[in-house]
């Protein structure tokens, strides 16, 4: 017999985004578009008949998350035909007197590991063991696993919301070596945002929808099947958006429609009117066009879903109006001797600029 399962967790259904460019109406659509990823990933456990689905904590956001986007997954979770749902806490959907996963009256295939302490759920018809434990406060520190007994004539699954990476953390820090030596067929965790393999059968899946732009890349979900003592594992991506973070080197030659056009070419217009942009420019910039970066933005808005461009350019500088002002001074010795040195050459024109942005700036705090 073999189980299969789907792996997520990390959601943040009503997460709140309140801050710069992403509140307002586009915040809005972000919330929509962790809903709809979520309920895709209902609908295709559905579909291909999945037996399992593990959810590992931070399934919402407790503060702003609503009854109504509760009901409205529990309403899908109705709708799996085999598909079992088994969900620990994390450190945001935490368990407490006033908690939503309280006043929600879940379907019969939803299961909640809601102790403290780690507990097991038994499915006989399944021959599987699926163990775990909820938070029940913002923060958690270690726990001692040393009490698991398991029964290894059955299929057995660990579940937990922590930080594998940092000893010292104060989200759960677990032991890789301590979980590992346990025995679990799989071990499926959450807190971590980033889809990776700890180990061949440890793994964080990564929000299934990425949150901001520290979630690069692509994200999604982890299907898996168990069978004998065998484990196999794919990852699938599911993001409605993906979140880039991409740096253009520009020079002082460019004009305002050269550096137009390297904003523009990024990408296809597809994945444009589709993710998030954050575009980094560097290099140096005709000092007469430097002004106009943040205007390039305003007027890219309507090709980009979401275009952020953080300017890091240098302006460039009037080499004979500054060799004529300071001829008898280092600033002028530096520009000749740079000039000689061959300006063309593009490591000892970088080099003059960023020698001159320094003296002119010791010269403006002497001044």
């Amino acid at each position: 017999m073999n189980i299969s399962f789907v792996h997520t967790g990390d959601v943040h259904i009503g997460m709140k985004f309140v801050k710069g460019e992403m509140s307002g109406e586009l915040g809005n659509e972000k919330r929509r578009d962790i809903m709809d990823t979520f309920l895709k990933v209902i609908d295709r456990c559905d579909k291909k008949n999945i037996d399992f689905l593990f959810i590992a904590g931070d399934l919402f956001e407790d503060e702003v998350c609503s009854i109504a986007d509760l009901k409205i997954i529990n309403d899908r979770f109705k709708q799996l035909k085999k598909t079992k749902v088994i969900m620990i806490t994390g450190n945001h959907d935490f368990l407490n007197e006033k908690s939503l996963y309280k006043l929600i009256d879940w379907n019969e295939n939803v299961y909640l590991l809601d102790n403290k302490m780690i507990e097991k759920i038994s499915f006989k018809e399944e021959n599987i063991d699926i163990w775990g434990m909820s938070w029940y406060e913002k923060e958690k520190g270690k726990e001692n696993f040393k009490n698991i007994s398991l029964d290894h004539d059955k299929y057995n699954v660990l579940l937990l919301h922590g930080d594998v990476f940092d000893k010292n953390s104060r989200y759960f820090p677990i032991n890789k070596k301590d979980i590992q030596d346990l025995g679990f067929d799989y071990i499926g965790l959450g807190h971590i945002h980033k889809p990776q393999h700890i180990s061949e059968n440890i793994v964080y899946p990564g929000s299934p929808e990425p949150l901001d732009f520290g979630e690069l890349g692509d994200h999604g979900i982890i299907e898996g099947k168990i069978w004998g003592n065998n484990l196999d594992t794919k990852f699938i991506p599911i993001s409605k958006r993906k979140y880039h973070i991409v740096n253009i080197e520009i020079n002082q030659k460019m004009s305002y429609n050269d550096v137009m056009s390297r904003l523009l070419d990024i990408a296809s217009e597809t994945i444009k009117q589709k993710d998030f942009f954050r575009i980094i420019i560097k290099g140096f910039i005709d000092r007469d066009l430097k002004d106009k970066i943040k205007e390039m933005e305003f007027i890219l808005n309507e090709k980009f879903y979401f275009i952020e461009i953080i300017d890091k350019t240098k302006p460039d500088y009037d080499l004979d109006k500054l060799l004529i002002e300071n001829e008898n001074n280092i600033i002028g010795e530096f520009i000749k001797e740079m000039i000689n040195q061959g300006s063309d050459n593009e490591i000892i024109n970088r080099s003059l600029y960023l020698g001159l942005e320094e003296l002119l700036r010791e010269k403006v705090s002497l001044n």
